[in-house]
């Protein structure tokens, strides 16, 4: 019964939900959060900057600016910089989608270990 209340509610909604999802899954915006300060690790600077700043080169870097929520701009959790850093050489696209790749096979590898 949960279930079909459940496909109801998700039926209902129309198709404008999955097409963000999509659209927004191969151009996160909070992955321009981490994957700025990763190239500017890659470059020897300091991960730490300001949203201006951090959206001035989130834009050169071909990803979406960065809604500032009395947040500083940094990587979340800090320690996921080392990681991003690794795809930086790709480019943001190209990084944004080994990063969804790798989120799912995390998923999968989690759902396998729990049954």
């Amino acid at each position: 019964m949960l279930a079909g209340a459940l496909c109801l509610a998700w039926v209902s909604s129309g198709t404008l939900p999955l097409g963000e999802a999509l659209d927004d899954a191969f151009a996160p915006s909070d992955f321009a959060t981490d994957f700025v300060p990763a190239a500017r690790l890659w470059r020897g600077e300091s991960t730490r900057v300001d949203v201006s700043t951090g959206n001035a080169e989130s834009t050169l870097l071909g990803a979406p600016p960065y809604a500032a929520i009395g947040v500083p701009y940094g990587a979340h959790p800090p320690p996921s910089v080392l990681l991003v850093a690794a795809l930086v050489p790709l480019g943001f696209r190209a990084a944004s989608w080994a990063w969804l790749a790798l989120s799912l096979g995390g998923l999968a590898l989690l759902a396998w270990v729990v049954t």
